[in-house]
């Protein structure tokens, strides 16, 4: 299982099961990360402070990597009390790759 969510207003982290973690820059712009394959897997997209209105908080944004590429994994979005992010779990492998291929717009 992997789990993705925003740090501050800035960053975005993604845990592995396993100790190993990667955090990329978000500084006024969104992330867009691979998971996954070209044979099986999806995109998502992090932002923060995405629309109007939905304030100082993190977003997340799933899609299919192309039509017929299938999504394999169970995900979840789980937002706490409270907090300003949500987390999205990914049960996925703990080694499944995860590539970042873009970076969209504020």
């Amino acid at each position: 299982m992997i789990k993705i969510y925003g740090h501050s207003d800035d960053v975005v982290c993604v845990d592995r099961a396993n100790p190993d973690s990667e955090e990329f820059d978000s500084f006024d712009r969104s992330t867009i990360l691979k998971i996954g394959s070209d044979k099986e897997g999806l995109i998502v997209t992090m932002r923060y402070g995405a629309h109007e209105h939905s304030g100082d908080t993190w977003s997340a944004e799933i899609e299919m990597i192309e039509e017929g590429i299938p999504v394999p994994w169970d995900i979840s979005w789980k937002v706490e009390d409270g907090k300003y992010t949500g987390i999205l779990s990914i049960y996925c492998p703990t080694d499944t790759p995860i590539v970042r291929i873009g970076d969209g717009e504020g």
